[in-house]
């Protein structure tokens, strides 16, 4: 068993490295006899993760390929909060107590956003559903666990009332911008479901086996870290045997696998990297095709020219002019327009991380009219991190591969703050797309602000129509169920402004 969950991780972490995923800091990653569960803390300015040999305990019986992928997905989650989760739990730990809410309610809780963000670092589910047997959901603990477990689908619930409201703390739960924030809302989740103790001790019965009286179930790894990182002999005692197995990936290892991409960035009009490491495949060559369609819109424009030259068509009104004109023909003529100028605002929000495999083709449409010298202009991707607004701005063309490190993933939107912030770019521009799911937390959109400027906007989003308002917040709405319908859209507006 050992051997296995050391293949996995030698494997995985070495992925974890090449994909930016880890944190800043050094790691040490541990495998723990005799412990059915993983867990993390932070020690002597390194992450260390044990990772228990019987966590195939919890499982179903499963194939020899699904049993590596369930190991790796504890190896995900536990790096998720290394990177996510507020390294000094005890003041969280205070927090929680001088409110009176449950160390394992926010265990749960923080789970849910750090698993989120990990899915869109990754691109990877954990798939818990898929692997252990499944709990039937009763009452909100029950049914916020099982979301979880269901990597944030929530389609097996029947929408009552308190299904609603779990699904809402559950995606303000993954919005949330950091630890201390998840404490905020929990305020609220105890007031409005008074039985949460009590649900919480029956989840734990339900986790727990009964004949493993020292096991620590899936609400109670965080706690673990937080005993882990401050008390001393019991840290001892954890790490009392176990193996250290992530020394196979070497920094000499990674710094010569991973590849250096060019972001080109303007400094000028960034305050933040926003833009992640990963790279994301997407469909440059949809994009290629729909921006041959798009073109046209850009650069025909179809009339007729008097001339003296004969051609098949009569210039009647040179006729009735008589002396007063000699261009008694007219020919067909197609004028080139003047190349226009696009600003594009990306939210990088994580509600957006559904949306963004269909958004990079978006952009990747403009980014190859402006190869082919039809538009210039910029992208500016926007989020909120720590509570602060951060925008990072990209001018086109781009590489196809800086458009893959494009991913939604931050607390909140950020659009105002990028916006303002680059007002410089959006009055030179023809025009100024913002490409979001108009489910806007931060600051609203001033739109009289913009329009004293001479400047409107044009709000696009791509999934469910009946799922956003974007005459709300921009002056013309373009929500479409795909790409395609969505270049139809603009072709259609754009091309309102070239006939």
């Amino acid at each position: 068993m050992k051997e296995k969950i050391q293949e996995v991780i030698d494997d995985k972490y070495l992925d974890l490295c090449l994909d930016g995923l880890l944190a800043q800091e050094a790691y040490e990653i541990r495998i723990k006899h005799d412990f059915n569960t993983a867990c993390w803390c932070f020690r002597d300015e390194k992450h260390i993760i044990f990772i228990g040999d019987n966590i195939l305990d919890n499982c179903k019986k499963i194939s020899d390929e699904e049993s590596k992928e369930y190991i790796a997905s504890y190896l995900y989650h536990e790096v998720a909060h290394s990177v996510h989760t507020q390294r000094e739990l005890e003041s969280i730990n205070l927090a929680l107590s001088s409110n009176k809410i449950p160390f394992s309610l926010f265990n749960l809780a923080e789970d849910a956003r750090i698993e989120s963000l990990m899915r869109i670092d990754s691109s990877r589910e954990f798939k818990w559903a898929k692997y252990e047997e499944l709990l039937e959901a009763i009452n909100p603990v029950e049914k916020l666990f099982l979301i979880i477990q269901n990597d944030g689908d929530s389609t097996f619930l029947k929408e009552t009332s308190i299904d609603k409201k779990v699904i809402e703390y559950y995606e303000s739960f993954c919005k949330a911008d950091n630890s201390m924030h998840i404490v905020e809302i929990l305020i609220n989740w105890m007031k409005e479901f008074k039985d949460t103790d009590d649900e919480l001790n029956n989840l734990q019965n339900k986790l727990s086996s009964s004949d493993q009286e020292q096991e620590i179930n899936a609400l109670e790894d965080l706690k673990y870290s937080l005993l882990l990182a401050n008390n001393e002999e019991l840290f001892q005692e954890m790490t009392k045997g176990s193996l250290v197995v992530n020394s196979n990936a070497n920094e000499e290892d990674i710094s010569s696998c991973k590849a250096e991409l060019n972001t080109v960035s303007l400094e000028e009009n960034s305050n933040a990297r926003v833009a992640l490491d990963k790279v994301a495949t997407w469909d440059s060559q949809l994009a290629k095709e729909l921006a041959e369609l798009f073109s046209k819109t850009f650069m025909i424009k179809k009339g007729y020219v008097k001339t003296k030259k004969s051609s098949k068509r009569i210039n009647a009104k040179a006729f009735r002019q008589g002396a007063y004109t000699d261009k008694y023909f007219k020919r067909k003529e197609t004028k080139s327009q003047v190349k226009k100028r696009v600003a594009i605002i990306l939210d990088c929000s994580g509600s957006m991380y559904s949306q963004m495999k269909e958004m990079r083709v978006v952009i990747g449409v403009f980014n190859e009219l402006s190869k082919n010298g039809i538009i210039e202009g910029t992208v500016t991707l926007s989020g909120v991190q720590d509570s602060t607004a951060i925008h990072e701005t990209f001018r086109f063309p781009i590489e196809d591969e800086v458009i893959g490190t494009f991913h939604g993933k931050y607390g909140a939107e950020g659009i105002e703050s990028a916006m303002k912030e680059n007002i410089n770019l959006l009055v030179e521009s023809d025009y100024i797309f913002v490409l979001t799911d108009g489910d806007i937390w931060d600051a609203p959109i001033d739109k009289e602000f913009y329009h004293n400027k001479g400047l409107y906007t044009i709000g696009i989003y791509i999934g469910n129509p009946d799922k956003c308002n974007l005459n709300k917040w921009f002056d013309k709405g373009v929500s479409v169920q795909n790409t395609q319908n969505c270049v139809d859209e603009l072709v259609s507006i754009i091309g309102e402004d070239h006939v």
